[in-house]
C-alpha cells in the first residue's frame, strides 16, 4: 500500500506577508484621505507606515526559506513573493515620503522661524525698512502707513511676540483649524497655500505666511502676505487685498486694520 503524502498546507509567514502588505497600501490611502478631509492630526499616521512594508518584505522573505526548506511541505510562495516585493515598493514610496517631508520641514524652519522673529520684532520697534527686506517684490507694493498699521494692530492683539515656532505640531494644528473654517463655508478656497506659525505674545495664536515661491526654492524666504487670527473672528492682514485678504474673506473673518 502506497502511503500517501502529507497535504501541504500555506506557510504563515506568506500569510502574515501578504496582510501586511495589502495592510500598508490600504492604510496609506485612507489615511490620506481622512487627513485631508476629516482630521489633520491623522497624517502623523503617515510616518509610521513604512514599518508595515518592511514588516511584510521580511516576513515574506523568511516564508520563503521555510517553503524552500520544508521539502514540499509549506506552500504558498506566490504569497509570500507578493507580500515581499509589494512590501518593499510600499515602504520605498512611503520612506521617500516621509523623509522628503523631513527635509523640507527641517529646511524651511530654520529659514522661516528667524525671518518671522526679525519681523516681528522689527514691527514691535515700527522698524519699516527691516520689514521691507523681509517681503517679497510682489509685497513691497504697500505702504508705510499700512505697514505701521499692521504693526500696531498686531501690539495691540498681542503685546510683544516673545517668540515663533513652526514644528510638526503647527503644520497639524493649522491645517487643522483651515479645516474647521473651511466646513463653514462653501465655493473654492484661494489657490495659494499659505504656511502655518504660532506666535507667542500675551497668548498662542496661529498664524499663516504666504512666501514668495521663487525665494523657498532659493533656500530663502520673502513673505508675500500674513494673516493672524485674532479673537472674536478677527484676522489682521499684512496686505489690504492680498491672499491673506482673500483667504480671511473666505473663511467669513473680518480683516483689519
Amino acid at each position: 500500500m502506497i502511503s500517501e503524502a502529507p497535504p501541504q498546507r500555506v506557510a504563515p509567514l506568506a500569510l502574515i506577508s501578504v496582510v501586511l502588505a495589502v495592510s500598508s497600501a490600504a492604510i496609506c490611502v485612507l489615511t490620506t484621505l481622512l487627513a485631508a478631509f476629516v482630521n489633520a492630526q491623522l497624517a502623523i499616521i503617515a510616518a509610521f507606515l513604512p514599518i508595515l512594508g518592511i514588516g511584510a518584505a521580511v516576513t515574506g522573505w523568511l516564508a520563503l526559506r521555510r517553503i524552500a526548506a520544508s521539502s514540499g511541505a509549506l506552500s504558498g510562495r506566490p504569497l509570500a513573493l507578493l507580500g515581499l516585493f509589494v512590501g518593499l515598493l510600499t515602504a520605498v514610496l512611503q520612506g521617500s515620503f516621509v523623509i522628503g517631508a523631513m527635509i523640507n520641514f527641517s529646511a524651511m524652519r530654520v529659514h522661516l522661524v528667524p525671518s518671522m522673529e526679525t519681523f516681528f520684532e522689527a514691527a514691535e520697534v515700527r522698524d519699516v525698512n527691516k520689514i521691507r527686506t523681509l517681503l517679497s517684490t510682489d509685497a513691497g507694493s504697500i505702504s508705510d502707513e499700512r505697514i505701521l498699521a499692521f504693526a500696531s494692530a498686531v501690539q495691540s492683539e498681542q503685546g510683544q511676540v516673545a517668540s515663533v515656532d513652526f514644528s510638526v505640531g503647527t503644520m497639524i494644528r493649522g491645517r487643522q483649524k483651515l479645516m474647521d473654517l473651511a466646513g463653514q463655508t462653501s465655493g473654492n478656497p484661494p489657490a495659494d497655500r499659505p504656511h502655518p506659525v504660532e506666535i507667542h505674545g500675551r497668548t498662542m495664536t496661529l498664524a499663516w505666511v504666504f512666501l514668495d515661491q521663487d525665494a523657498v526654492n532659493a533656500a530663502s524666504v520673502r513673505i508675500n502676505d500674513l494673516l493672524i487670527l485674532g479673537d472674536s473672528g478677527t484676522a489682521l492682514t499684512l496686505r489690504e487685498d492680498g491672499p491673506a485678504a482673500q483667504l480671511a474673506t473666505y473663511f467669513g473673518l473680518n480683516t483689519a486694520p
